[in-house]
């Protein structure tokens, strides 16, 4: 998600009433899916009774952030959780975020856990043209 995206979700929150425990949790877990710590996500992760974890404005869900972010060891907590959805509503998954960003071990991971190299999104960008070249 970009700054701008984010900025939207901030904006609707703040026009709206005061977060449920349930949308705070959400805000909480995208945030510490990209600045937190594994033991902070873990607990985190526990407060969640649904079997999915939330996804955001345009479907990313936690692991799209982690990716986004190169936190290796939070996404391997969220894809061992079977819990995050793999494909956002542009129908990007963590793997094109993580290529975007030039982040091979995070490459690596997505891809031994199945996420799938040949998905495309929906303007038909194959994973590989994501890639940074370094």
């Amino acid at each position: 998600m970009t700054i701008k995206h984010y900025q939207v979700y901030f904006n609707l929150q703040a026009a709206k009433e005061p977060l449920s425990r349930e949308e705070a949790l959400q805000k909480t877990v995208f945030e510490l899916c990209t600045e937190g710590d594994l033991e902070t996500v873990q607990t985190a992760l526990k407060s969640f009774k649904s079997s999915k974890l939330p996804t955001d404005l345009v479907g990313s869900s936690p692991l799209h952030y982690a990716a986004k972010k190169n936190k290796l060891d939070i996404a391997k907590i969220l894809i061992e959780s079977n819990r995050c959805s793999l494909e956002n509503k542009m129908k990007k998954t963590p793997l094109h975020l993580a290529a975007q960003e030039g982040y091979v071990d995070m490459c690596k991971l997505l891809i031994k856990h199945q996420i799938d190299v040949n998905a495309q999104d929906i303007l038909e960008t194959e994973i590989l043209r994501h890639g940074k070249k370094k």
